[in-house]
């Protein structure tokens, strides 16, 4: 079985399209998405549109949740965050219902008793964060007494790939927005000009995990702004400066 693994668009449609056609022929049984499709980036609702389109299962993110409530989207008067309120003001009530569908967790049956549990923090909550730094007793209260030994999370924008006890958690990093670190909404982000995902494969009990990062045309993201008519459209320009 072989399965991609999408997270954290962010309203990034030339990322998203990108990765789409790397992925073309790779004889895929299955695409899952973790979530966070639309926000903060030019083309919110093309986004979301084209996740749609796939017809694949997808986890609520936190900034998904947002677009589904605007009015918890925090007040701060900051690019980011009056960026988040412009994409929320894209969304159709096609949209809000579209995004309303999305899931807490998705868990899939890999192969016999194999299972992968998909969220986009942690399974319990979409806020979590878990880096590589994350202690082990961390770890232990995510993932403990879990059925599944494949965990996969998005929400950071970082890749990871870290064995905890009998599971292997899987971060496949960012579509949209990939960050050399975790970004900090309030002070900055550090992009890299790449889409990232994973692609898992089981064959006969053997899993290979493939995280991927792949050349992005910033240029057309930059372009994409422009033609949005998006708030703050140097910030967002500025953020791709040394991607």
């Amino acid at each position: 079985m072989k399965i991609a693994i999408l997270a954290d668009t962010h309203g990034n449609l030339t990322a998203l399209n990108t990765v789409l056609v790397a992925l073309e022929n790779e004889n895929l049984d299955q695409m899952i998405c973790l979530g966070d499709v639309a926000s903060m980036g030019p083309q919110p609702h093309e986004c979301l549109q084209k996740i749609q389109s796939l017809d694949i299962p997808i986890v609520l993110g936190n900034t998904d949740d947002w677009l589904i409530h605007p009015s918890s989207i925090p007040e701060d008067d900051t690019p980011v965050f009056n960026t988040m309120r412009w994409c929320a003001e894209q969304m159709t009530e096609a949209d809000q219902a579209f995004l309303r569908t999305f899931q807490d967790t998705i868990e899939v049956v890999l192969e016999g008793d194999l299972k992968l549990l998909c969220f986009h923090g942690s399974p319990t909550d979409f806020n979590d964060i878990i880096m590589s730094t994350s202690p082990d007793e961390e770890f232990s209260k995510h993932f403990s007494g879990l059925d599944a030994k494949l965990v996969t999370g998005g929400h950071t924008h970082v890749q990871l790939l870290r064995r905890f006890e009998d599971k292997l958690y899987i971060n496949p990093g960012s579509v949209g927005l990939p960050c050399r670190y975790y970004p900090n909404l309030h002070g900055g982000l550090s992009l890299m000009g790449s889409a990232e995902y994973a692609v898992i494969t089981v064959e006969n009990g053997r899993v290979s995990v493939d995280l991927r990062s792949i050349p992005l045309e910033v240029n057309h993201i930059l372009k994409a702004a422009d033609d949005a008519g998006m708030p703050h459209v140097d910030w967002w320009k500025a953020l791709w400066d040394n991607a």
